[in-house]
């Protein structure tokens, strides 16, 4: 095959300009792998068929529900520059026996994993969540590879000032010098004025968001606040 494509550049250079010509050899090198790229593409949609538009698990954390058998949790240190320790999971991974309560889920300094994971080739990925964040703090969503450390994976962090209702959505990965993560693109949500008094007072945040992971360069995300009724 090489000998061919090599006697058919010969029987064309003389129809075409040296960049050109280079520009057909890339090209003509191109095409298998782009074919076997394909196929292969097809065949994932046809394994993955059954998991389209299909939910693989729901919680609410809150008294509804008293087993969380889809997760487990650990204690969670981001790391950051200018610290001696590296990002980092700290003890075990334990059966996330939580006490339900009414509002939910209460996280502090914690990592919590789906024990169900998925490795898509042809999907999206859509992950919805409704989420309180109170006084100065942070909630990291990390999708792709195989843990915090990996450096395949992306970090969405969403981050609430103190006493202000301004919230910020970050994108990173753990892609520093010493496995801390670091982060490219920094925006900000639109403030919302209209706040509940309640929220304002108390200085917490309600959100919903939907973040939606295709496994390429982008992430898309969408979020509204509870805003005064």
């Amino acid at each position: 095959e090489e000998s061919h494509l090599l006697n058919k550049f010969e029987e064309d250079k003389t129809m075409l300009f040296p960049q050109e010509l280079i520009m057909k050899i890339q090209v003509e090198r191109q095409e298998k792998p782009l074919k076997e790229q394909k196929a292969l593409m097809e065949e994932s949609r046809k394994e993955e068929s059954h998991l389209l538009n299909k939910l693989i698990f729901a919680d609410t954390f809150t008294r509804e529900n008293t087993e969380y058998d889809n997760w487990e949790f650990a204690n969670f240190y981001p790391g950051g520059i200018g610290t001696e320790n590296n990002t980092e999971i700290r003890g075990n991974w334990m059966p996330a026996n939580f006490q339900p309560v009414l509002h939910g889920l209460q996280l502090r300094s914690l990592i919590l994993k789906s024990k169900p994971t998925l490795a898509l080739r042809s999907l999206a990925c859509e992950i919805k969540l409704a989420f309180r964040l109170i006084g100065d703090s942070t909630l990291c969503i990390i999708t792709r590879g195989v843990g915090v450390k990996d450096p395949d994976a992306a970090v969405c962090k969403i981050k609430k000032e103190q006493d202000s209702q301004r919230v910020f959505l970050i994108f990173g990965g753990n892609v520093g010098m010493n496995n801390e993560f670091k982060f490219f693109k920094k925006q900000e949500f639109p403030e919302i004025t209209d706040m509940a008094e309640e929220a304002v007072v108390q200085d917490f945040v309600d959100m919903k968001m939907t973040l939606i992971d295709n496994g390429d360069d982008r992430i898309f995300v969408s979020a509204a606040f509870q805003i005064k009724e």
